[in-house]
């Protein structure tokens, strides 16, 4: 199981008014709290205007090294931000998100692919999010081929179904835990043709998991707004 620590995001009051002020102690706390907490992979997302987004990504790339050397986890649908992040990054990152979205999808796959990124995709597409398992399905099943065209093996790919609040409707739940049994029982079926066109018998996939039980269980997790992960994202490893 992967940790993400999701608290360097500037659409949170306190890292906005890090960012404006080029606050650096703030966000090296930020950072080294996390870490200190048990968080494997750091997320960073500016969460400000695409003008000023990747001069901000960058220092906050920056920023966030000379505290710590934990992975980073690079938040954007921005190209030029990614670019910025990517050059200031001293260990590979990892790419978050694509998805089925058309724009997306062409901006951020190449980078991606170019710099040997692990790569978190989204089962939504143009069309939006899917309600059904199916449409869910049939989004993962085009990513999956269009990141093996981009050369991505599959061990580098998170593939998050998508887990709505359950105030989105009572079914979102059952939805997304359906998502994510089909992705493992038909994963020799969706890689068929990859695996048979690299001579590969077996491959591996990495699904997105909203572990509550888990964070439960993990008493430093609490809803205390005050915890180091009052946002996190758990990602739960099978390999195949």
């Amino acid at each position: 199981m992967l940790i993400i620590g999701e608290k360097i995001n500037g659409t949170r009051k306190e890292v906005a008014a890090a960012i404006a002020a080029r606050d650096a102690d703030k966000i090296r706390e930020l950072a080294r709290t996390q870490v200190e907490a048990g968080a494997n992979y750091l997320d960073v997302n500016a969460g400000t205007s695409p003008d000023l987004e990747p001069e901000v990504m960058r220092w906050l790339v920056r920023t966030v090294q000379q505290e710590v050397d934990t992975p980073l986890s690079i938040d954007t649908p921005n190209p030029l931000a990614l670019a910025a992040a990517l050059d200031e990054a001293t260990q590979t990152p990892l790419v978050n998100s694509i998805s089925g979205e058309t724009e997306r999808l062409e901006r951020i796959l190449p980078q991606a692919a170019e710099h040997g990124c692990p790569l978190i995709m989204l089962a939504l597409d143009d069309t939006g999010m899917p309600k059904t398992v199916d449409d869910r399905m049939r989004v993962i099943g085009q990513l999956l081929e269009r990141t093996d065209d981009a050369g991505i093996p599959q061990d580098r790919l998170f593939i998050d179904p998508l887990i709505m609040a359950i105030s989105t409707g009572d079914e979102q739940g059952n939805v997304a835990l359906e998502t994510m049994r089909r992705v493992r029982e038909q994963r020799e079926v969706l890689f068929s043709t990859i695996c048979k066109e690299l001579g590969m018998t077996r491959e591996s996939i990495v699904v997105t998991f909203l572990a509550i039980l888990e964070l439960i269980r993990r008493k430093r997790l609490s809803y205390d707004q005050q915890a180091p992960f009052d946002d996190i994202r758990l990602f739960l490893v099978a390999k195949a």
